[in-house]
């Protein structure tokens, strides 16, 4: 994809310039897009260079959001465990800086671990607490995530109000995401059209 070419030509110039915290942003980026596009194999790779040089920088958002994308592979892998583990660590060093949008980021990703693994109670107990933080926080992606997470939980639970009720949230912010972000683009294009 296009994108990792960009945030590959970042790393070569930030090295260019020596620029430690541009590089290991742009691995964490070509690792992210890595794991969206699917090729966990190579997301992993390049998270665990990010981490390295990370241990340089000693930057903890830095390294949270490594391991927020380590956390991913693991999960598209099949290790539930571990993806649990790696997302504890992601999650403590969010709250240890205060960065609450990424905490946002990790709470539901470490609540579809929880879910994925079996582990019901502590999904259920994490979600609901990720959908009151993203309420309180204005976090509507992740808010939107939580909620279908959480229908999960109801519905392998056999709650099917509950269920419903999560699910009915999520795709009522889903649509809205959606729609928003077509509204974006379209005003972006016409923007352009008239310049």
């Amino acid at each position: 994809p296009k994108a990792i070419e960009q945030f590959k030509k970042g790393y070569e110039l930030a090295t260019e310039v020596n620029d430690l915290a541009t590089r290991i942003r742009s691995l964490n980026n070509v690792a992210l897009n890595f794991t969206q596009s699917g090729q966990q194999d190579s997301a992993l790779y390049y998270a665990k260079i990010s981490l390295r040089l990370n241990e340089e920088a000693g930057s903890p958002y830095l390294t949270s959001f490594a391991n927020r994308v380590i956390g991913d592979v693991l999960l598209a892998k099949g290790n539930y465990d571990t993806a649990q583990y790696i997302f504890n660590q992601s999650l403590e060093m969010s709250r240890a800086k205060g960065v609450k949008s990424f905490e946002a980021g990790v709470l539901h990703r470490l609540g579809h671990a929880y879910l994925l693994g079996g582990k019901l109670k502590e999904a259920k107990e994490i979600l609901q607490y990720s959908v009151d933080f993203c309420e309180e926080n204005s976090f509507l992606d992740e808010l939107s995530k939580s909620h279908k997470h959480l229908s999960q939980v109801y519905e392998q639970e056999g709650n099917i109000n509950q269920a419903f009720f999560h699910l009915k949230n999520y795709q009522f912010l889903n649509d809205s995401l959606v729609n928003k972000t077509s509204r974006d683009r379209l005003s972006l294009l016409q923007g352009m059209r008239s310049e």
